[in-house]
C-alpha cells in the first residue's frame, strides 16, 4: 500500500481550482472540501501529491518535484516488474 505519515485536514481555499496543499514545514496535508465531491480517485491523487511534497521537500509546479514524482513512479514500476534501469 501507500503510506501517508502526516496529518490530513479539510480546508477551504480562495480558489476552487485548488484541491489541496502541503504545509511542508508543519508536515500537514490540507484537502479542499470540494475535493470530496470529485470522488475517491481525486481524493487519493491529491493526498498522494501533497504527501510527496512533504516527503521530497519540493515546491509545487517545479522541475525538482516533477523529477521526484517520476522517479518514485519509475522505482515502483521497476520493483513490480523486476526490471531495473
Amino acid at each position: 500500500g501507500y503510506h501517508v505519515g502526516y496529518d490530513i485536514k479539510v480546508a477551504e481555499f480562495d480558489s476552487n481550482t485548488v484541491m489541496g496543499c502541503a504545509d511542508v514545514k508543519g508536515k500537514v496535508i490540507y484537502i479542499a472540501s470540494q475535493t470530496f465531491d470529485e470522488g475517491r480517485r481525486e481524493i487519493a491523487m491529491t493526498i498522494m501529491e501533497e504527501n510527496e511534497h512533504i516527503k521530497s521537500q519540493q515546491e509545487d509546479e517545479t522541475r525538482a518535484f516533477q523529477t521526484h514524482i517520476f522517479s518514485q513512479w519509475l522505482k515502483t514500476m521497476e520493483e513490480a516488474n523486476g526490471l531495473f534501469l
